[in-house]
């Protein structure tokens, strides 16, 4: 869908008028009702950030993406944050074993050799 589309949807669902999105989204009647009469597919960075505070939607939604798909960034942070506590660890035993820490590489070096051998296997 369109920016357009996804905007008149929006304001369908909520029951929302033209005047109501514009306040909501401190931005001008003229912009919200530019956007769908002209049909627009693109807006500008600074409108769409508005548009997303002011309707509690993220950007990607107004972009067309589903809320529940993730840009590459979001997953490679999401994957960060499930495995911080492994990190934080990981940064621990380095500063206060130096054996330890030897110990921890030599574990993630060889599971990690038998994790790409049978990713190779697999492909």
């Amino acid at each position: 869908m369109e920016i357009y589309e996804i905007l008149s949807q929006l304001m369908k669902d909520r029951k929302l008028k033209v005047a109501e999105v514009a306040r909501l989204c401190d931005l001008p009647d003229g912009t919200v009702r530019g956007i769908i009469k002209r049909k627009q597919k693109d807006i500008a960075l600074k409108v769409a950030l508005k548009l997303s505070k002011g309707l509690g939607v993220s950007i990607e939604y107004l972009n067309g993406m589903s809320e529940h798909e993730k840009s590459p960034k979001e997953l490679r942070q999401e994957k960060f944050n499930q495995y911080e506590h492994i990190i934080d660890k990981y940064l621990f035993i380095s500063t206060h074993s130096p054996d330890g820490i030897g110990v921890v590489d030599m574990v993630l070096d060889r599971e990690y050799s038998i994790a790409k051998k049978l990713k190779e296997q697999d492909e």
